[in-house]
């Protein structure tokens, strides 16, 4: 199970930058106040990661502090987005600003427009996404909703109905690896021994090598499948509480069929 200190620790830090992107101006002393409390959740939340027992959820809880810290670098300092630009209003980050204030006044005068309700699906919907969909600025070759229709955009029942048999199955699939978790053998197969492969050559046996491969691909493969969880969980929690748009979250993975290059496979 995760711990709930470090769960709690990784949602302070995403109500930090939802809260200061719907509501703070874009040259706001709030924002480099906010970078110093991410930073300390950072640092905070490093002796509960030990406590996590489940791998998947302890990989997970262990990277995201600092991942947040970088996105909310991105957004709130470099690309400066706002509220009231509905947008960044800076190009240090690689955007295209939406719309700069004429003058600091005019960028706290607007700060207060907007109910906080607007604000808040702004900040939130900023907050968790990195690739821009639904907005001026999305990244390039984000995959769409249907291979055969490109333009198709779901309703947001299908979208609901679709995405949480996926999200159960998913879940399902990572609760039922435990069952085949055997302690005793994975202390034989990862000994500190048997971690040098080139060196030790003449000694790997077949199934080991084998064995490598498995380690390799179910590293991969379960790394897929949780960041498909985690994706999945606030898309549905987005949409179905009326604060995302279906647009807005999109397929996180292109699709396998798409894979036969390995331009195609990062791409």
């Amino acid at each position: 199970m995760a711990d709930p200190v470090a769960t709690g620790l990784v949602g302070l830090q995403l109500t930090i930058t939802t809260l200061t992107l719907g509501f703070t101006a874009q040259d706001s002393w709030i924002r480099f106040a906010g970078l110093v409390g991410m930073l300390y959740i950072s640092y905070a939340q490093v002796p509960y990661i030990a406590r996590v027992n489940n791998p998947m959820a302890r990989g997970f809880l262990a990277n995201a502090p600092f991942v947040l810290v970088i996105l909310y670098i991105d957004k709130l300092l470099l690309n400066r987005w706002t509220f009231a630009a509905r947008g960044p209003t800076s190009s240090v980050g690689g955007l295209h600003p939406a719309q700069e204030a004429k003058s600091k006044q005019d960028a706290r005068r607007l700060v207060g427009t907007g109910s906080f309700l607007h604000r808040l699906r702004f900040g939130l919907s900023i907050t968790v996404q990195a690739r821009y969909p639904g907005t001026q600025w999305p990244v390039k070759n984000i995959p769409a909703f249907s291979r055969l229709r490109p333009d198709y955009i779901p309703n947001k029942v299908e979208y609901l109905r679709a995405r949480t048999i996926r999200w159960i199955t998913y879940v399902l699939i990572l609760d039922l690896t435990g069952l085949f978790n055997n302690s005793k053998n994975n202390v034989i197969l990862f000994a500190p021994a048997n971690i040098p492969f080139l060196s030790r050559l003449a000694e790997v046996s077949g199934k080991e090598a084998i064995m490598r491969v498995i380690l390799v691909m179910s590293f991969w493969f379960f790394q897929y499948i949780g960041i498909q969880v985690v994706y999945g969980f606030f898309a549905i929690l987005g949409i179905a509480s009326g604060l995302s748009r279906v647009e807005t979250w999109p397929l996180m993975f292109g699709f396998i069929g798409d894979c036969y290059s390995i331009r195609q496979f990062w791409g």
